[in-house]
């Protein structure tokens, strides 16, 4: 167990006037207490928290993994690696990248996952893929048992990401990356700026 202080100052807005700084108003001095559940994890990417004390952990090899009260289970949830493109050991940017829960999951069990499959053209580098699933009663979660919500095609192999959560509104917000390259470099303003593709836009 480690023990350590984080001070926290609050800023306050200077209305009307840009210029002028912004004056630190409070300082909040919070006690931290962290302690080491595993390091067997490899290339952790995303949590859940479904609450009773458990969290969903994302692996990027494709492997999704429970922890409760503070001790990992080590059978997986559920493990895409078959659905997934084949990843590279040395560098990568693709894989499982992203995990949410439905805002009933304690009701319906269903959660969402981003992750990198093969493309179905080959001038695409792989698809990234948001697919909703939902936990059975007991047992692991088939693979292939999916609801494909979106797939977009990427072009190239880095660049990859996902940040995405089903907010009070009922809607699902993801956000993609820009498709891969270094600067943007699709086209002759790059994905950032086109509507179509979907890459490098929060969707709803």
């Amino acid at each position: 167990m480690t023990c350590g202080i984080l001070s926290v100052t609050i800023l306050s807005c200077s209305e009307g006037n840009p210029k002028k700084p912004a004056q630190p108003t409070t300082t909040i001095t919070i006690t931290l207490k962290v302690q080491k559940i595993t390091d067997t994890l490899e290339a952790l990417t995303d949590m859940a928290f479904p609450g009773n004390g458990e969290m969903g952990v994302t692996e990027q090899g494709g492997k999704i993994l429970s922890i409760r009260n503070g001790k990992l289970n080590s059978s997986p949830i559920m493990d895409l690696e078959s659905k997934m493109v084949k990843l590279d050991k040395s560098y990568e940017e693709r894989g499982l990248l992203g995990i949410t829960l439905h805002p009933d999951f304690k009701s319906n069990k269903k959660f969402y996952v981003f992750y990198s499959r093969p493309s179905s053209s080959k001038t695409f580098n792989h698809t990234g893929v948001v697919s909703e699933y939902k936990l059975p009663g007991a047992g692991q979660v088939d693979p292939d048992c999916d609801r494909i919500i979106l797939a977009v095609d990427e072009p190239v192999g880095n660049h990859n990401g996902c940040c995405f959560n089903v907010r009070p509104d009922g809607y699902l917000y993801i956000s993609f990356d820009d498709g891969g390259g270094q600067h943007d470099q699709h086209g002759h303003n790059g994905n950032g700026q086109k509507l179509n593709p979907l890459l490098r836009q929060i969707v709803r």
